[in-house]
């Protein structure tokens, strides 16, 4: 302490109490000696040149190095270089009284930085060192890399939360919106976090579409602490309905009590519609195989009513009630008809013959239709793009598709109204898919079909392209089905724009492809053929009533027929006739071996043998190796007696009937 004495002017004493306040000096020396040593931090004296005066220990472990090297240095060369300018300028501006605290590097004797925070305190004492101060420097190294430590992880964190896809958030008891994240904000509608806390905790924006989502999720709260993958219908800011999938926890103190929660949101709307598609696809698709089934057995049912009623009918005066009885019987076989080809059509097992087409050509042709089944109450507007894309469809199938939503429009104006149709090429991008998940980007063709009738209400969207779901009294379910069917069969998309007494707009979009649709040619191939007479026939089929009115049919053209239940029973009859025949009439699905199985037994036999193959199920059910036919040598029920009389002049004539020459 011997810099401090020197520091500090001597008072007049005597000799007596010299000797008694040296003691006390001493003792209070001693003191303050123990006391700087024990400090947690560096103590130093430096004077008005900056020249070290008193250093501690403490200080001399901070620094590197021993006390007596201290007391050589300038308080200059235990500071870095950037820093030195600093420190002067604190110790310059640092008067009586006047405490300065700052942070600052200091070098070690091996010239290696410590970080430190020095407080420097004005000191009284000799007039030639007026200007010294005590410098306190407390070692905080540690502390500052505990700090970055601290400040990394909290920027890491930070970052993660501001650039999540997902929605984080943190929320009280109140349900106060504690913080969120951009995202969260986003999915909600809102460029600004806090505009959307805002919102939130004004009781503004509303988060749930039903309050029973929010009750449920209290409930379950209630009783864990944790709940993860809870789904519910949100609101965004301007109103539209979205899907979003929450996992939310209870943060608790040790003692338990609620401090907030906090959790994460994400969007999953484009999923739930996904999923959506996929479930109606495959419901669809069952539909479709039940419906499928129905058509089989029922056009056999047809197949003997039909052909007992052609029959009939040639026993009886035309003039006859009996004979107009057979005919109403033959008009209610066509309907059903019509209603097996409408099931095969929603079960995709319909023949179809796609080519390159223009939709105006099939909006043209209904519009003859519209003109006739529309009441005088309703106006046809029709609006075409005369440079319209072209499409690859069957003709027929998409004439059917503007029918049924032409005559769904019809029923939904009672009171009259506005039937509009156009067509124009549009341009489908990332964003329109993005909203609708089963559409592809890429150019189509829209067709539009709008009434002014009384719309659809919410709670039947979901069913109306169900088969048999219908909400007209004598509707059969089939028209919004068969739509579906065949817009979903050419990779199309459809899009519902409706609400309850404001019309409803169907689009129907259809990829566009290039090239120029060819005017399709028709004539009969049979007509003028000689009938096939004479001929020798084996019929197997399951169905007794087919059978007998099959054989009926054909021995009324003048050929000889037998019949079999089944294909072994066929086999043995065949081996017992002994004669070639000239033609295998036969159902594919048999009971035991199937028909084309019996059919390549025969033709060891008999290899120049004609097969006519019939079935409940169109051509196109059956796979390539189960039957390897052309068109002309397959029927499917149901037929009539002219339809039989047809195939036969086409399988006879590739071998021995010519056209007549005109």
């Amino acid at each position: 302490m011997k810099e401090i004495n020197d520091a500090m002017p001597t008072p007049f004493v005597t000799e007596d109490s010299a000797r008694t306040s040296s003691t006390e000096m001493r003792i209070t020396e001693s003191h303050y000696e123990e006391m700087f040593e024990n400090l947690l931090e560096g103590v130093g004296i430096v004077d008005g040149e900056g020249n070290i005066l008193f250093a501690n220990e403490k200080l001399a472990r901070i620094l590197g190095c021993e006390v007596a090297e201290i007391l050589k240095e300038n308080i200059s060369a235990v500071v870095i270089p950037s820093q030195k300018s600093q420190l002067e300028r604190l110790r310059r501006t640092c008067h009586r009284g006047t405490r300065r605290l700052t942070e600052m590097e200091l070098l070690r004797r091996d010239a290696s930085p410590v970080r430190t925070l020095i407080s420097i305190i004005p000191l009284c004492g000799d007039p030639d060192k007026k200007d010294a101060v005590m410098i306190l420097v407390l070692d905080i190294t540690k502390r500052k890399r505990i700090e970055e430590d601290l400040d990394q992880a909290e920027k890491k964190y930070r970052n993660i939360f501001e650039n999540s896809i997902d929605g984080l958030f943190q929320s009280n008891s109140r349900d106060e919106l504690i913080s969120a994240n951009p995202a969260m904000a986003h999915i909600f509608g809102y460029s600004s976090t806090s505009e959307f806390i805002t919102a939130v905790n004004s009781r503004k924006q509303t988060l749930y579409a039903d309050s029973k989502y929010d009750r449920k999720l209290k409930s379950l709260l209630r009783r864990q602490d944790s709940v993860y993958n809870f789904e519910f219908r949100a609101v965004q800011r301007l109103g539209k309905q979205i899907w979003i999938n929450e996992n939310i926890r209870s943060v608790r103190d040790e003692r338990g009590n609620l401090l907030y929660y906090e959790g994460t949101l994400q969007d999953i709307t484009e999923k739930k519609h996904l999923e959506n598609e996929l479930f109606q696809s495959k419901k669809m698709e069952a539909i479709g195989r039940i419906a499928g089934g129905i058509a089989h057995d029922f056009n056999n049912i047809l197949t003997a009513i039909m052909g007992n009623a052609a029959m009939g009918e040639r026993c009886l005066d035309p003039r006859s009630s009996a004979a107009k009885r057979i005919q109403a019987i033959k008009d209610a076989a066509d309907q059903a008809g019509q209603l097996t080809r409408q099931l095969l059509s929603i079960s995709r097992k319909q023949k179809v013959h796609p080519v390159l087409m223009n939709l105006n050509s099939s909006v043209i042709s209904v519009g003859k239709i519209l003109e006739r089944i529309l009441g005088e109450d309703i106006d046809l507007n029709v609006a075409l793009n005369e440079n319209l894309k072209s499409i690859y469809a069957d003709p027929s199938q998409i004439e059917q598709v503007i029918l049924n939503l032409s005559v769904n429009a019809r029923d939904a104006m009672n009171q009259g109204g506005r039937l509009s149709i156009s067509t124009e090429n549009v341009n489908l991008n990332q964003e329109f898919c993005r909203n609708h998940p089963d559409a592809v980007p890429g150019e189509y063709v829209r067709l539009s079909v709008s009434d002014t009738g009384t719309g659809i209400p919410k709670e039947s969207l979901g069913y109306i392209f169900e088969p048999f779901y219908t909400t007209k009294k004598t509707g059969t379910g089939f028209g919004l089905s068969i739509v579906y069917s065949v817009i979903k069969r050419y990779a199309g998309h459809i899009e519902i724009d409706t609400a309850v007494r404001n019309g409803t707009k169907f689009s129907i979009y259809l990829p566009a492809v290039s090239g120029i649709p060819k005017i399709p040619r028709t004539c009969s191939v049979t007509e003028g053929m000689t009938i096939p007479r004479g001929k020798t026939i084996l019929i197997v089929e399951d169905e007794e009533t087919i059978r007998e009115v099959l054989s009926e049919i054909l021995q009324e053209m003048g050929c000889k027929t037998f019949s079999a239940p089944t294909a072994e029973e066929a086999l043995e009859r065949f081996h017992h006739f002994g004669e070639p025949i000239d033609l295998l009439i036969t159902d594919v699905i048999l009971p035991g071996k199937r028909g084309p199985e019996m059919a390549e037994e025969l033709k060891i036999f008999q290899p120049d043998m004609n097969i006519l193959y019939m079935s409940g199920y169109p051509l196109e059910k059956f796979h390539s190796t189960e039957i390897d036919v052309d068109p002309v040598s397959f029927i499917a029920k149901p037929f009539t007696p002219a339809m039989i009389l047809d195939k036969l002049r086409q399988i006879f004539s590739q071998k021995e009937f010519k056209m007549p020459v005109s």
